[in-house]
This record gives structure tokens, sequence and C-alpha cells, in this order.
């Protein structure tokens, strides 16, 4: 997959660095969900996968906390661009929904009533 690179609108503080891009170069592995499996809540757990999974143009890793300041918008554009490195859904990006059926279970045989 081809690394993607986002722009910020607003830039963010990181290592008192300012940061005004992110770039994405791998699809996610599954350290990455144990790590944010036990988080209840959705906008964190996304904003620890974006931790995990984003880097500064210059590769380097980001705060958690850096991320916290991004403005809507800007988290917004991050999770979009994430979607596809997820591959947990089309390559549109779309995400699974949560607690829906497996996608890989099979159908289920047409009754003959």
């Amino acid at each position: 997959m081809q690394p993607v690179t986002v722009t910020l609108d607003k830039p963010i503080l990181d290592f008192g660095q300012q940061v005004s891009a992110l770039v994405i170069s791998r699809e996610v592995e599954i350290d990455d969900l144990i790590e944010v499996e036990d988080v209840e809540k959705k906008t964190l757990r996304s904003l620890m996968l974006m931790q995990r999974l984003y880097r500064t143009p210059e590769g380097k890793e980001l705060l958690l906390d850096s991320l916290r300041h991004l403005r809507p918008a800007d988290f917004a554009k991050l999770d979009k661009a994430m979607g596809p490195f997820l591959v947990l859904g089309p390559a549109t990006g779309e995400r699974l929904p949560e607690h829906s059926p497996s996608a890989s279970s099979s159908p289920s045989a047409p009754s003959n009533d």
C-alpha cells in the first residue's frame, strides 16, 4: 500500500516541534488492535490507532497527547485516510459495523417452507 500524507488545517505540537502533516504507510497489525481493543470510547480508540500508525513526514512517532489537540476536521481527515490501512472493510475505507455478524459467515440456505 502506498503511503498517504494528510496535511493538517491546524498544525499540532509534538515534542516541541510543529507538525503540519502526518503520513500513514503501513497496514494495521493484530498487535495494534490488541492495544486498543479494551478502550470503550470510539474516539480515543481511533486516536490510539492513529498514534500507532501515523508518523511525521520525517518518520517520527507522535505522542498521544499531541494528537488530542487535533481539530475535529483534521481528526476526520486522518480517520478517513486511515480507513484503507485498517483493511477491515471494502477498499473505499468503510469499516465493518460494530456488533455485526462476521462478514465471512456464509449465507443461510433458503428454507423449503
